[in-house]
């Protein structure tokens, strides 16, 4: 059915798994496309669930924007520019940004309403913004990525792993915090 929808449209198609990470078994499909079938396939090769998401491809600017749930509810992003080939390959990451008070708003506004989906903690979230249509959510996950510690430490001087330490329920030993 997904292999017969996307030859079909004539919109441009993001297929991706569900549930991995680093861009793997991402694929953007133009149309008449003649490779649909074997992007597709690799998509759910590269899903752990055998599941995956054809959506419509958003052209706009790519944002890391990781999210810190506090347990007080309190949510810190940050926003971080990340440049991309057109294979989709992640090249570049640029913080902060220089993007207008609009544009921060829109995309801090989509990584904080998925973020609430979540309890306390740190999320790897991507967002795409455009001028014209504003802020759409790419990926969130409860995981913690290297771009989630090191960038954000470098960007905003936040550091995810400290906070969650310190935000440790009472009672939960730690072995070491210096590792």
């Amino acid at each position: 059915a997904a292999v017969e929808y996307a030859e079909a449209t004539t919109d441009q198609l993001i297929v991706k798994p569900v549930d991995n990470a680093a861009k793997r078994g991402i694929s953007r499909i133009h149309p008449a496309d003649n490779a649909v079938a074997e992007k597709l396939a690799a998509a759910f090769n590269a899903s752990d669930l055998g599941r995956v998401i054809v959506e419509e491809f958003i052209d706009g600017e790519l944002f890391f924007a990781p999210t810190y749930v506090h347990e007080n509810g309190n949510i810190t992003t940050s926003i971080i520019s990340q440049q991309i080939t057109d294979e989709l390959v992640q090249v570049q990451y640029d913080g902060p940004p220089e993007i207008d008070a609009d544009a921060r708003e829109s995309i801090t506004a989509a990584a904080n309403a998925a973020a609430t989906c979540f309890g306390p903690g740190p999320y790897h979230t991507e967002v795409i913004y455009s001028a014209e249509r504003g802020a759409f959510l790419v990926e969130t996950s409860p995981r913690v990525s290297y771009a989630t510690v090191a960038i954000t430490r470098l960007v905003d001087g936040f550091d995810p792993v400290s906070t969650l330490l310190h935000d440790c329920p009472p009672g939960m030993e730690l072995t070491s915090l210096e590792h």
